[in-house]
């Protein structure tokens, strides 16, 4: 199996796009209000950027989580996972490279930059916040 479900340290994790902050608010009184994360942040398993789950992970840290439940995946096994760039972003198209790359430096791509498609059910999780903090 090249992914696995594993609960892993905040700082450990890179973003690699921004975020839209009403989307935000939005996903933060969700957690809230259910006191539970249901669905893990997407996340190459080397070099730990975030594929796809940006704005439960930023959510997350804003309720003051230290930990993040993560489905940590072979990126470049394009018979889990798949990458493109959606119309709206201004680029023709988006290798998996440049999200690594992205994620891995300084600067972010702009909110709902790529579109990852992962080739699978991803599992429910159901971890309550408190045991993330």
């Amino acid at each position: 199996m090249n992914y696995k479900i594993e609960i892993v340290p905040a700082d450990s994790l890179h973003q690699h796009e921004q975020i839209i902050p009403d989307r935000l608010a939005k996903v933060v009184d969700i957690i809230t209000r259910e006191q539970c994360v249901d669905i893990p942040v997407v996340v190459d398993d080397k070099s730990r950027v975030i594929l796809d789950g940006h704005h439960r992970f930023n959510a997350l840290i804003k309720l003051g989580a230290k930990k993040i439940p993560a489905l940590l995946i072979d990126y470049l096994d394009d018979s889990l996972i798949t990458v493109e760039a959606r119309p709206e972003s201004g680029f023709a198209s988006l290798s998996k490279k440049e999200v690594i790359d992205m994620g891995l430096s300084d600067k972010v791509f702009r909110p709902k930059t790529t579109r990852h498609k992962l080739k699978f059910a991803v599992e429910r999780v159901n971890v309550p916040l408190a045991e993330l903090m």
